[in-house]
């Protein structure tokens, strides 16, 4: 077997510690009996404000039956509310509750402390290590739109994940 290529083995390391970051965000958020969508929906609800229910699966990167699952669960604990859109007589609105504000505060907390102890013992430049970051997510976006796998409105490049 040949050796593996420059970018075959940057895409190994990458995709090793997004799997480990994903071990340790699905911990963090356990305790709060959130899963990763569930805080990045509420996420997005907080620092956006309300989203029609279409939009929020864009900015998600779901399916709106997916969407409907996610917001009847975040609903049925208090933690979204849905309204009617009075601009569209066809589209919900969801919006955070206080209580969702409340435990996404929470979850958050305890996830920048895990993020935290994560990044901190690796000393290096963390500005030079987000450019290069920012710059892998801007090319995998543009890779994807081009192979139109991703069209570029929907799959902003801004950060949604946790």
């Amino acid at each position: 077997m040949p050796a593996p290529t420059d970018d075959e083995r940057l895409y190994r390391l990458v995709h090793d510690v997004y799997v480990l970051m994903d071990i340790a965000d699905r911990a963090v958020l356990e305790s709060f009996s959130l899963s990763r969508l569930q805080y990045n929906a509420l996420r997005l609800l907080i620092e956006e404000g309300e989203h029609q229910l279409v939009r929020l699966a864009k900015r998600l990167l779901v399916t709106r039956s997916t969407i409907t699952r996610l917001t009847d669960q975040l609903a049925a604990r208090g933690l979204v509310r849905r309204e009617d859109d009075p601009a569209d007589r066809r589209a919900q609105l969801a919006f955070v509750t206080e209580a969702g504000r409340a435990l996404w505060e929470q979850a958050h907390a305890a996830h920048l402390a895990t993020i935290h102890a994560a990044l901190t013992p690796l000393g290096h430049d963390h500005a030079a290590l987000e450019a290069l970051l920012r710059d892998l997510r801007t090319s995998v976006h543009a890779h994807l739109v081009q192979q139109q796998l991703v069209q570029k409105e929907d799959a902003d490049p801004a950060p949604t994940a946790v």
